[in-house]
Order: C-alpha cells, then structure tokens, then sequence
C-alpha cells in the first residue's frame, strides 16, 4: 500500500526565536516539539522596505456526530470521499460538529473524508491562498479506500487554522499549518528527521496595523533549504522529496494599531 503525508502549517502570533522539530525520540516514537515563541528581531532601520505577497493556510474538520469534540484528534481509517468544497463549505459544512473556531466556506478548499474504524465520517479541508483567494496546492497523493491516519489540532477560536496532518503507512503524505496569534500547541512529529527553524530577518512592510519585520524560515532535512515568503521549492527527508511552500514568516515590529490583529505568523506546506 501506497504512504504517503502532507503537512502544512500556519501560526500567527508567535515572537522570538524557535524550533518546529520533527524528529522522532531514540524508542521510536514521535517525540512532542513544539514550535515555541517568536522569531528574533533587528532594528528596522537596517532592513529594507520590500512588497510581499503572503500565502495564508486554512484547515478545518468536522464529524457526522452531535457530540462535542474537545481537543487535538487523531483519526484512523479509510478515504472515503475526496474533492472540493462548494461555496457553502459543503460537505464539510453538513457535519453536525464543526471543530475549531473558524468555518472553511468560498470554495477551491480540499475535502477528504475518512470513515474511521467505528464507521463515524469525519470530514477534514485545507487550502493555501493569495492574497486573491486563489488555491496554491496541488493535491496530495490519496486515492478512495487508501487507509490513512489523520491529525487535526485547531489553533484559533475565530479562524480556520491550525495544523492539519495526513500519513498513510506510517509515512506522511502531506502537513499543513496555519494560525492567528501566539499558538503554544504541541506539535507531534509528521516526517522523523526534520526541523523548521526561523531564519534571518531580511525586510520590512509597512501595514495598517503597523510595521511587519520578515523572516527566513530554515528546513533542516537532508540538506538546508532556506526560503523566504512566497518561495516554492522541495525539501528531501530521508531521502523523500516533499514539495514545500513557504506561505508567511513575520513578526509586529511597532506598536500594535489593530486591536484585533496578529503580533506574527507563519505559514507552511509540506506535501507529496
């Protein structure tokens, strides 16, 4: 049987300097690693001004089942369906719980519905957008009646984000990560063998809001890849290629002029 994972992830909120790792502990199991504070930051006077276009990751999942659903999940079970959200959110939008606190409506969101072991349907979506609301990625590698392991952590209690894993096999097939504010979840590791670290700073962005200081993020996988916002490229883990998507990485640098706006964010896909 085919495995295969794809991560993605997106956090806003986080300051200082931090590691995502997902490496696995010497028994063999996932070791917890959280991604942890915000990045460091420079004086903005010594960066420059640049115009960046950001790509913002949304997950959401919600179950045929009236009772609530507390929590990070893990399900396990067969792909049942497969496809795209219609405007309204359906079918993802049709459960009776929807998990996290935002909804995944507009359309051009990825659904995969998996019937778990029991024979409850759960419904899981994910996305990356421009600033035009258009899908970045590309789907995953999944086909009807593939068994697949699904991790769900919601990371906002008004957004559609949070952390979205698929592993088939025990290998990842894809990971995504998007989130508003400071998310202190603890992350589990999807790939075994890689970290996620921020990198220098390298511009700043004027907003509404205030000023935005930009950073690198670092993939230490086989090789270092360093990327900045908006880049496309592949990371290899073990010798597996992963197409990677860097969506944003930055931080509030002035006094906060949105009274419900994000201090920082970062936002990545993994996938294969």
């Amino acid at each position: 049987m085919r495995l295969s994972t794809i991560t993605l992830l997106a956090a806003a909120g986080c300051a200082g300097g931090g590691v995502y790792s997902l490496d696995q502990d010497d028994t063999g199991e996932a070791a917890s690693s959280p991604y942890q504070g915000s990045f460091d930051t420079q004086d903005e006077s010594e960066l420059p001004t640049i115009e960046v276009d950001g790509l913002r990751v949304e997950v959401c999942a919600s179950v045929d089942a009236p009772d609530q659903v507390a929590g990070p999940l893990s399900v396990h079970g067969v792909v049942a369906d497969l496809g795209i959200l219609d405007q309204a959110g359906r079918p993802l939008t049709d459960a009776a719980t929807q998990l996290g606190g935002g909804s995944c409506t507009g359309g051009q969101l990825r659904h995969v519905g998996v019937r778990d072991e029991q024979g409850q349907l759960w419904h899981f979506a994910y996305g990356m957008f421009d600033s035009d609301g258009r899908q970045v990625l590309t789907s995953m590698t999944l086909d009807l009646g593939d068994a697949v392991e699904v991790s769900f952590s919601s990371a906002s209690d008004t957004e559609a984000a949070g952390e979205l894993v698929f592993r088939t096999d025990d290998t990842m097939l894809a990971a995504f990560l998007g989130a508003p504010d400071i998310w202190d979840a603890s992350h589990q590791d999807p790939l075994g063998g890689l970290e996620i670290r921020p990198g220098l700073s390298y511009g700043i962005s004027e907003t509404s809001c205030g000023v935005q200081e930009f950073t690198e993020l670092e993939f230490h996988g086989d090789e270092l890849v360093v990327t900045e916002v908006g880049d496309r490229t592949a990371v290899y883990v073990h010798g597996t290629r992963y197409n990677l998507q860097h969506g944003n990485s930055w931080t509030l640098q002035s006094e906060q002029a949105c009274t419900d706006g994000a201090t920082s964010r970062i936002d990545w896909a993994l996938w294969r």
